[in-house]
């Protein structure tokens, strides 16, 4: 005959598990979607900072006395891109928000970073300014773009160079500027919106580059 004290130790038992089971689930929905709440954050953000930017711009048209005053907005810009970069490029950022979470806000990500891009383009062109920037398309698993990456991080480091790195191939949206600079693979740097080096490019060949 059962021990009935023993049964009811192994109903308790049993109903801890169900809890601690189904708390883990409702709990890893819970992180999940403050995961992506917390990046769609940083990225509507950042849109609402540029377009607060973008209306300033044509107040002021980029008259040379503001030029100092757009460097620096456009600097904070790609600033807050790198971070939102840095957190969609974790290892697990495409588990924890979702495969179609991950896509869609990858892609807005990207279309910022050509937005900003081009309003660096403007600033050069008018107010007669030398940054260096550094657009960069990537490859997945791809060896050679693993070793252009550190590479651009010794240029950043060492000359205050700005990178948008774009993976190649992504998103038919974003094929347009693909097209324009006619990336046929990876890596491809372009160094300040006109030199265009297909492949892999050394840390000599890029520094010779720069303004």
């Amino acid at each position: 005959m059962v021990n009935p004290f023993k049964k009811y130790i192994l109903f308790i038992t049993t109903l801890l598990i169900l809890c601690v089971f189904i708390t883990g689930i409702f709990l890893g929905r819970i992180l999940t979607k403050l995961e992506i709440e917390k990046v769609s954050e940083f990225i509507k953000q950042n849109e609402l900072n540029t377009d607060s930017y973008l209306i300033e711009q044509e107040l002021l048209s980029f008259e040379k006395n503001n030029c100092e005053f757009s460097k620096e907005k456009i600097s904070d810009l790609s600033n807050e891109l790198a971070s939102i970069g840095r957190q969609l490029d974790t290892p697990d950022a495409k588990e924890k928000l979702g495969p179609e979470n991950y896509h869609f806000l990858k892609i807005k990500f990207h279309l910022m970073e050509i937005r900003t891009y081009a309003l660096f383009r403007k600033l050069i062109d008018t107010c007669n300014i030398a940054p260096n920037i550094i657009l960069y398309y990537y490859g997945i698993n791809d060896p050679k773009s693993a070793q252009q990456g550190p590479i651009l991080d010794q240029i950043v480091d060492l000359f205050d160079a700005k990178v948008f790195a774009i993976e190649f191939n992504y998103s038919k949206e974003l094929q347009f500027l693909e097209s324009y600079y006619n990336v046929t693979e990876t890596p491809t740097t372009i160094v300040n919106y006109k030199i265009i080096n297909q492949g892999l490019a050394d840390f000599n060949k890029i520094k010779t580059q720069l303004s």
